[in-house]
């Protein structure tokens, strides 16, 4: 952990009196030793609770560029992505990444009209097909005081609401975003076909204002 330099005013900080090294830098020691995926969870889950942002990872690895290890913390910042909401989700996208497949938008809202029918973890456009990471926690010890078995028939009634009544949409990563159609509107589009008509948008999380992502909608 580069023992014995000296730290800048920047690489410090203090918490409940005690003093510390500041998170980008402790994240960038942390990444000079750690594996991979380590290294990358703890920065997407920093980034995406505000601990951290990308500029002060990015000059942490740089002010390192010359310590054991500098290499591994550049490719963990580079690969770091604040829209992961698990490190599921941060290891399925290291998984596409290391398979040479095209990387996925991640965090993307699909809507019909104003109803918000599901945030699907990642989605590739061209194809409009949509990627989810659920772990065996999701039904083992389920949220909403749900059972098992209510867990796996909402997921297959979002399911069947995105393929049969609603068209899947396929939005720009910079482009327009597609509003879904209601079960008695028009018939689906083929996959991978979106619909006309439909305006920019941007994904934000309620909580953290900074991650954004694509957001489908009709406005």
């Amino acid at each position: 952990m580069a023992a014995g330099r000296r730290l800048s005013s920047g690489d410090r900080a203090v918490r409940h009196r005690l003093p510390i090294t500041a998170p980008a830098r402790t994240l960038v020691d942390c990444a000079r030793e750690w594996h991979l995926e380590d290294a990358v969870g703890a920065m997407d889950a920093a980034l995406l609770f505000e601990h951290v942002t990308t500029g002060a990872l990015v000059r942490a690895a740089a002010a390192a560029q010359r310590w054991p290890g500098a290499s591994r913390a550049v490719r963990a910042v580079t690969l770091a992505d604040g829209r992961a909401e698990s490190p599921l989700e941060t290891r399925g996208r290291l998984r596409v990444v290391g398979s040479g497949l095209p990387v996925f938008q991640p965090q993307v809202e699909i809507r019909a009209g104003r109803q918000l029918l599901a945030v699907v973890d990642g989605w590739y456009d061209d194809a409009a097909l949509a990627v989810e990471f659920d772990g065996q926690l999701k039904c083992t010890a389920p949220w909403r005081d749900r059972t098992p078995a209510q867990v796996v028939w909402d997921e297959k009634r979002r399911e069947d609401e995105l393929r049969a009544g609603h068209p899947v949409p396929a939005p720009g990563r910079r482009g327009p975003g597609v509003a879904l159609g209601s079960p008695a509107g028009p018939a689906a589009p083929a996959l991978g076909d979106p619909p006309s008509g439909a305006s920019p948008a941007t994904r934000t999380h309620p909580r953290r204002g900074r991650t954004a992502g694509i957001r489908v909608t009709d406005e």
